[in-house]
């Protein structure tokens, strides 16, 4: 991902309720939602269980904290078919989230790219690692090893 681009949309030239490609740490298709100064996106986090998430424009901030976007929009794609809300219903938000699947799929960033495919494959491998570890984890405390990970200091 090229997140030292500078060359994205910014905030005031977007349009609420609409699906853009972006350039995020967590997808690459989002739907603007102005009033919180993010993009809704279909995040695989770990193994295939998509949820909806928010990833922030790149130059949102606060007069606290630093700069804290993660998201950069590219291009408009098309005019979200659903209802914005603060929150949806699990049947809404599985529609939701096979839509900004198929978005993403024929909107590719990059083309010839499947960056859909890349991210749930990416969360099965971490599923996939961390499963492993557990396995470690339990096989080790059978024969009495303590591999609980201590906080340094």
């Amino acid at each position: 991902m090229e997140m030292e681009n500078t060359n994205y949309m910014k905030m005031e030239n977007l349009t609420d309720g609409y699906g853009y490609k972006i350039l995020a740490r967590n997808a690459y298709v989002g739907v603007w939602i102005t009033k919180m100064k993010a993009f809704m996106i279909s995040r695989y986090k770990m193994g295939d269980y998509p949820f909806l998430f928010y990833e922030y424009h790149w130059d949102t901030n606060d007069a606290i904290n630093f700069p804290y976007g993660t998201a950069k929009p590219m291009e408009l794609i098309e005019k979200f078919p659903f209802k914005i809300k603060d929150e949806y219903t699990d049947a809404e938000s599985k529609q939701i989230i096979h839509y900004l699947d198929e978005l993403e799929e024929i909107n590719p960033v990059t083309p010839g790219i499947n960056t859909l495919q890349q991210r749930k494959q990416a969360a099965i491998n971490w599923e996939k690692r961390l499963e492993a570890k557990r396995c470690l984890a339990r096989e080790l405390e059978q024969q009495g090893i303590s591999c609980r990970l201590r906080k340094t200091a």
